[in-house]
């Protein structure tokens, strides 16, 4: 019960920090992995944040974008393969850094 409050409440709060649905557009759909992966790590975004992971052997680290502070692009890179994710809830982003 105190998560989803404390939940709540940072949501809140990033929603009145200027938080909107303001990004640049991107496509629908993209030719390739890689082309997705340059387009999304090129773009403007409310939350762009990497997280390194030194203490793994098979992830280097992690990107999370997101123009509306509540779902986004999930990075993951591992051993030079990079692995995308659309619609991430932050809650998982934030999950993933506390890991």
């Amino acid at each position: 019960m105190i998560k989803k409050i404390s939940l709540l409440i940072v949501c809140g709060f990033l929603l009145d920090c200027g938080c909107g649905n303001n990004c640049k557009i991107l496509p629908n759909s993209f030719k390739s992995h890689s082309e997705a992966i340059e387009l999304v790590q090129g773009a403007s975004f409310q939350i762009k944040e990497t997280h390194k992971t030194t203490s793994s052997s098979w992830i280097i680290d992690a990107s999370y974008y997101s123009c509306d502070c509540l779902k986004g692009f999930f990075i993951l890179r591992k051993n030079n393969k990079q692995y995308i994710y659309q619609y991430v809830p932050i809650e998982i982003w934030e999950g993933f850094k506390a890991a």
